[in-house]
């Protein structure tokens, strides 16, 4: 089950450092690589059993100034491509990546909305009854 913690609905990302502050729970940043059109984003994942390839976060990111912005297109695969940055493998058994462009956006520091921060299994089914 994914749970959303309360503080972490925007994550913090240095773009210009590549680093992430409290990324999701088996999330890396692989690559931010800043372009003319904008940042190139690359994280890597774990996959999870029955879910293997999962979203990571949701369309809408943030600048620092909190103003709202979004991009319409991610790649999810199991293989790196297209991206200027070293990676030192491009394919890792258990991993998926998930990539896209923040067009335009040409700041040092973005906040993006996760699906999720951390993920727990229960041992006994939440029953919940409706009357």
């Amino acid at each position: 089950m994914e749970w959303l913690d309360k503080d972490r609905e925007r994550i913090r990302i240095d773009l210009a450092n590549g680093t992430a502050d409290f990324l999701p729970e088996g999330v890396t940043l692989e690559s931010a690589v800043h372009k003319a059109g904008g940042w190139e984003l690359a994280f890597a994942c774990e996959e999870r059993a029955g879910n293997r390839v999962h979203q990571l976060f949701n369309h809408t990111y943030y600048g620092e100034d909190g103003n709202s912005f979004a991009y319409n297109i991610s790649s999810t695969s199991y293989s790196l491509y297209n991206t200027d940055a070293p990676i030192e493998s491009a394919e890792r058994p258990g991993v998926f990546f998930t990539q896209f462009a923040l067009a335009g956006y040409h700041e040092d520091v973005v906040y993006l909305s996760p699906t999720y921060s951390r993920t727990v299994i229960l041992n006994a089914p939440v029953v919940i009854e409706v009357k």
